[in-house]
């Protein structure tokens, strides 16, 4: 691990924590001096923190929150870019929860760390003034190419430092560098709508600036070298209305499974009281695992999905849809690569009949996908679907 520290943009000192020594650096800048050691230290952690902060730095959180080899990790109690960012996307990235490790690209340099070979990558695109500004468009333009972003907590035992936001100009600067061209129209038409105000000279000023392109892929990696992890157990969950075959097909999928889940939970729902089942195989026929089957008459999936919710009893559960269709080996591949990565959360891509894979490689993604993801047991005690859905 390599700290760097620094203020106002510029270096004070960078010390080398194997061999606990100082380094020598000519270069002042902090963006110029990351760069030039991410060149000569790919494979090691580079921290930055601002020199006020030094003694709150948790160099074994930083550790630790780099367990990705491909992620990069930041914190701080406020926002870089202003509230108005708002105006341009409405992610959950966006409104973030600073009391827990959070998915975010809205980056910060009071502190934070990324491996050496992962910064490399955007030596082409970035800017080499304001270091906020810098590791904000890494995180924005690397996140959809598989750069894991976490607004991380840990990182500072205590801070008694705000950060000073960026200006108005700088917000449209960084609209047009990273969103299409209509976005900082729009930007102004909203700060004229809902606040009132005229930024015609930060629009214009925003046309001196071209949209960064950044088409590397990071790929996922893990410092985990622990092989052959036990496999957890897993329950799937399955609402249904009026489609038995699917239903029969997904069973049927699910009983040749190389890991086989513990239990189905069938949710089957028919808005006719007078109505009986039509899943009568799950009776009738054999299978390798336990079915739950729940008949009711109120219709809906996230109403079903919550009722289903409260069966669970394995370690992962794994929300289906009834129509899904996989290979013999999807949930031990799945949860292989979940162990592996330490990942508690994943949404699979299900594609139909002749759709092309855009992405490869895993990425975070600002939705989640209710029939078909897997996720720890252990969230199902925080959260439920949404009725009203």
């Amino acid at each position: 691990m390599i700290i760097v520290y620094h203020k106002n943009n510029q270096v004070e000192s960078v010390f080398d924590c194997n061999i606990q020594k100082t380094l020598e650096h000519q270069e002042k800048n902090v963006v110029n001096v990351l760069m030039q050691l991410a060149s000569s230290f790919q494979d090691r952690i580079l921290v930055w923190c601002r020199s006020d902060q030094k003694e709150f730095l948790d160099k074994q959180a930083v550790k630790q929150a780099l367990y990705l080899k491909n992620a990069m990790v930041c914190f701080n109690s406020t926002s870089y870019l202003p509230s108005q960012i708002g105006y341009v996307e409405d992610s959950p990235f966006i409104k973030v929860n600073r009391k827990v490790t959070y998915p975010t690209w809205q980056m910060s340099g009071l502190t934070g760390a990324i491996y050496g070979f992962q910064l490399l990558k955007f030596k082409e695109v970035i800017d080499r003034g304001s270091l906020d500004y810098t590791l904000n468009s890494i995180a924005k333009l690397g996140m959809p190419n598989g750069l894991f972003c976490y607004a991380s907590p840990q990182l500072l035992s205590e801070f008694n430092f705000k950060l000073e936001q960026a200006s108005t100009m700088v917000l449209f600067k960084f609209v047009k560098q990273h969103y299409k061209t209509r976005w900082v129209f729009l930007l102004a038409l909203n700060y004229l709508w809902h606040e009132k105000k005229m930024v015609l000279w930060p629009l214009l000023s925003s046309f001196f600036y071209k949209k960064k392109k950044f088409n590397k892929s990071i790929t996922l990696e893990s410092e985990n070298t622990q092989e052959d992890i036990p496999l957890p157990t897993i329950d799937v969950i399955i609402p249904t209305i009026g489609r038995e075959q699917y239903v029969y097909d997904v069973l049927k999928d699910l009983a040749v499974q190389t890991h086989l889940p513990n239990q189905v939970i069938v949710v089957e729902q028919n808005p006719d009281i007078q109505s009986t089942t039509n899943l009568r195989f799950i009776k009738t026929d054999s299978w390798p695992f336990k079915i739950v089957h729940h008949f009711i008459h109120q219709t809906g999936a996230c109403n079903a999905r919550n009722l289903a919710l409260n069966d669970v009893n394995s370690d992962y559960v794994y929300l289906a849809d009834d129509d899904n269709k996989f290979d013999e080996d999807l949930i031990e591949r799945a949860l292989e690569q979940m162990m592996h990565f330490n990942l508690e959360v994943i949404s699979m891509s299900y594609l139909q009949e002749g759709e092309v894979e855009r992405k490869e490689q895993p990425i975070q993604w600002p939705t989640f996908g209710a029939g078909c993801s897997i996720m720890k047991s252990k969230y199902l005690e925080m959260v439920s679907f949404n009725k009203a859905l």
